[in-house]
């Protein structure tokens, strides 16, 4: 990819994740595909390289949310919540307060 372009994906979100929010390094921050290239070519479409369709990402985000649309991330993360507090030690710290797990539901940093 071309470095012009990189630069105005890091920009879309003043160097932070579309997805998380952290605060990205411009040489190692990663361009993720909003609507995975691999639906396109499925449908027998070109892959969508358009501008609106890159986003900034940290490798981490960039992982998990892998091929799949937004939606599906959210409701895996919504579901996560709630698969925290079966565990004893997330159940003691949610209770003593170090650790919050908010009723609101997932906003991506690029919803806010």
């Amino acid at each position: 990819m071309k470095k012009e372009i990189r630069k105005l994906v890091f920009d879309k979100y003043d160097g932070r994740c579309a997805y998380c929010g952290v605060e990205l390094d411009f040489k190692t921050f990663q361009v993720d595909h909003f609507k995975a290239q691999i639906w396109d070519k499925l449908e027998g479409k070109q892959p969508d390289g358009s501008l609106d369709n890159l986003m900034p990402a940290c490798a981490e985000c960039n992982r998990y949310k892998a091929e799949w649309n937004i939606e599906v991330v959210r409701e895996w993360l919504e579901k996560s919540k709630k698969q925290l507090l079966k565990t004893q030690n997330l159940r003691i710290l949610h209770r003593l307060g170090g650790f919050v797990i908010s009723d609101e539901p997932i906003k991506f940093y690029f919803e806010k």
